[in-house]
């Protein structure tokens, strides 16, 4: 089997959207076989593995810990360093730290995709899916988060 993409251009031919629901299966393939890892994924699920950060980032209502860590899987040290690594612990903590109510008035736009960003390295996701993050970031946060996306989740 050849190896998944890890981009996709317009010259293949394959919408972005469309491979996206594929590979969450919010749509199932007709025919063929879509391989990560070896793994088919029209015969597999994988999406514990998956996450997917867009353009409009998604916030649960409620703390900042419950929107990190909805079913309360990880420790308050491991969400303190994926805060620190997405770089919105100072944030967070003048917010009122991570029990506090997420606002996300108080954040920008960048600090969203971060928030996200980190919620994967909490979740330890295998693969990250980046819809259109960065499309509306400005240049030191798409630097940031690519540094972190390939630094930032060896640990």
């Amino acid at each position: 089997m050849k190896p998944s993409p890890t981009s996709l251009s317009p010259s293949q031919r394959l919408g972005q959207a469309s491979f996206i629901l594929v590979l969450f299966h919010m749509i199932e393939l007709d025919a063929g076989i879509m391989p990560i890892d070896n793994i088919n994924l029209a015969r597999k699920d994988i999406r514990a593995h998956l996450n997917v950060i867009s353009q409009d980032p998604y916030f649960i209502a409620g703390s900042i810990r419950l929107s990190f860590d909805p079913y309360s899987g990880s420790s308050g040290v491991a969400l303190l360093t994926a805060l620190q690594k997405a770089q919105l612990d100072a944030t967070i903590t003048v917010n009122g730290g991570p029990d506090a109510e997420l606002d996300i008035e108080t954040l920008s736009h960048g600090q969203w995709e971060l928030s996200c960003l980190g919620c994967a390295m909490l979740r330890k996701s295998r693969f990250i899916v980046f819809h259109e993050a960065i499309s509306s970031v400005n240049r030191k946060t798409d630097a940031l988060m690519q540094r972190i996306t390939h630094t930032g989740r060896r640990d």
